[in-house]
């Protein structure tokens, strides 16, 4: 009640308002998203409910289309759920808490009147009998508050957040709790509570939000995304629950409490919280002192030039690319010679921040050192999990050799800037990989294969019916060319293609055509395919794009980079 605002505090749903009356878990489901879950939900409920362990609440949207024209319902409005049956229909009885009755009963007669026994359906006061598929096609809002007694161990931890303090660049306030497991957590859950103060019912809108990560017993987070994170939304509202059941390798949880505070509101001087973290296994806060930690940041702004969506976008390596080295371990003197420092690879925690509404993704590569075009160029070697607004985090341990880091965004088109922070047991090395033919002179061409020019591969012998372009320098040329297919939609098959330059030299009277420079054998990739950078003399060429395939029809569009001026036009 205290942090809620006191005995007058403001009215807001039904969750809420019953956590600051009786303390219970306020849990919100929203029955009309897509990742509501109506089954699981249903055996959870029904099973608290007959151990007097939940108390159910149904709230309307701005709109309520009742399926039973005898049931008029209140948009915006809460209704309590008295009864929960598993018959067939699955029976739920919904009561308006503030129906109208012909005489009140007796203050002691009042709750025994509101038995499920004595209760029969009566549209006209306010009491409605519905079936369970009813309720989730009728109601917006599931709230549900759970007896915290049915989990035997409980940590609560009180901070606040400093909004008008700048920390790392950053829009947001990220504070990280770590929790134990003093033994096997098994398959049993463990639920984590944000709850906001509310000390100004007049202070400025701000949003929170709860992230979870799994770790293993030395601090290092699942490379497996499936079982890596559980991430928060940011919310307006003062509370924020966590769910989740933590894997076999499980030693520690990471919580991070979020704050964001939006543009063009004044920001408090400060936003106390309670962390309340349960569980049916012993925890502790983990109070050990952590590692000193080398750090580096880089600011990352997502734009036109630099921005590709996730790996399912043609455009993913579009995204802000880092290059970095791992050095070999230090090697002291032993008694039998050179030792190294570390017996295993250097301790990385990536941590990447930016406004609320970004969703942010890590990927680190192992690779030759060069920017990434295709997944074909590296091997993952770190996976910071699902897409997550404001917020993308994790740590492994990273072996010396050359990576490239990929920070993306889920959109190409979601564009803000924020703060990729590198934390490491060691000093790495670090440095922006400059875009795509960064600093060299751009031209496209875009061409169609269909009917003749369709024309497939080499071996059908018909390679010259292809789209051709003419390729003129005027003096030796660096270049460097891409073949993109264009309305590539998802879950179509990707076309084998390539592209090739020649030069046409005439030998004994008759022209043959000289292969300069190709991207290779033909190959299916959503990220198109590359001729690499290649110097090439002064000249006339020709640029053949192709199907592996004859009769294989599409659009697509090349891409050329070069460090002087040329000319670019198609032969069609």
């Amino acid at each position: 009640m205290k942090y809620s605002g006191g005995y007058d505090f403001a009215g807001s749903d039904s969750g809420v308002d019953l956590r600051a009356l009786i303390g219970w878990i306020p849990d919100h489901q929203s029955l009309q998203s897509a990742t509501f879950e109506r089954e699981r939900t249903w055996r959870e409920m029904l099973d608290a409910f007959r151990k007097g362990d939940v108390l159910v609440t149904l709230g309307t949207g701005s709109t309520v289309s009742s399926l039973n024209p005898e049931i008029r319902l209140i948009p915006l409005h809460s209704y309590a759920c008295i009864g929960l049956e598993d018959d067939e229909d699955r029976t739920v009885t919904i009561v308006n808490p503030w129906r109208e009755q012909e005489q009140e009963p007796a203050i002691e007669n009042r709750i025994h009147s509101l038995t499920l026994n004595n209760l029969e359906a009566d549209p006209s006061r306010g009491k409605w009998l519905l079936s369970w598929d009813d309720v989730c096609r009728t109601f917006d809002s599931l709230y549900l508050n759970w007896n915290p007694n049915i989990f035997p161990y409980t940590l609560t931890h009180h901070r606040a957040w400093n909004p008008q303090e700048k920390h790392d660049h950053s829009p947001t306030q990220n504070h990280q709790i770590r929790v134990i497991f003093e033994k096997d957590p098994g398959t049993t859950q463990v639920w984590a509570l944000l709850s906001r103060h509310i000390v100004d019912h007049d202070a400025p809108a701000v949003y929170i939000a709860l992230h979870a990560f799994e770790e293993d017993g030395n601090g290092v987070s699942f490379s497996r995304p499936e079982s890596l994170t559980l991430m928060g939304q940011y919310q307006e509202g003062p509370h924020c629950l966590v769910k989740l059941t933590p894997g076999t390798e499980t030693k520690r949880l990471s919580l991070i409490a979020s704050l964001s505070v939006p543009d063009g509101v004044t920001a408090p001087a400060q936003v106390a919280y309670t962390l309340t973290v349960y569980s049916k296994v012993p925890i502790s806060f983990d109070a050990s002192v952590p590692p000193a930690l080398i750090k580096q940041h880089v600011t990352f702004q997502f734009n036109t030039l630099h921005s590709g969506g996730n790996i399912l976008q043609p455009t993913h390596f579009q995204n802000p690319q880092w290059q970095l080295k791992v050095l070999e371990p230090t090697l002291k003197k032993g008694p039998t010679g050179p030792v190294a420092l570390r017996s295993r690879g250097v301790r990385v925690r990536f941590h990447a921040i930016a406004p609320k509404d970004l969703p942010l993704n890590i990927k680190v590569y192992r690779t030759s050192g060069r920017r990434m075009n295709d997944v074909e160029d590296g091997v993952l070697a770190f996976d910071s999990g699902m897409y997550n607004y404001g917020l993308a985090y994790g740590q492994t341990d990273l072996f010396p050799g050359s990576y490239i880091i990929i920070l993306s965004n889920f959109v190409a088109t979601q564009y803000g800037g924020g703060t990729l922070e590198m934390s490491s047991e060691a000093r790495l090395e670090l440095q922006k990989s400059p875009a795509e033919g960064a600093g060299m002179h751009f031209k496209s061409c875009r061409g169609r294969w269909d009917g003749p020019s369709a024309a497939g591969g080499p071996s059908f012998h018909r390679y010259w019916h292809n789209p051709v372009f003419e390729l003129k320098l005027e003096r030796n040329t660096e270049v460097a060319l891409k073949l993109q297919m264009l309305d590539i939609k998802q879950g179509t098959p990707y076309i084998p293609i390539n592209l090739a330059i020649f030069k046409r030299d005439t030998v004994d009277g008759e022209q043959i055509e000289k292969e300069v420079a190709t991207s290779g054998p033909y190959r299916e990739s959503l990220y198109g395919v590359r001729v690499r950078p290649c110097r090439i003399p002064a000249g006339l060429y020709f640029v053949v794009a192709s199907t592996y395939s004859p009769g294989t029809q599409g659009s697509f569009e090349i891409l050329l980079w070069s460090d002087s001026l040329l000319a670019l036009k198609s032969l069609e």
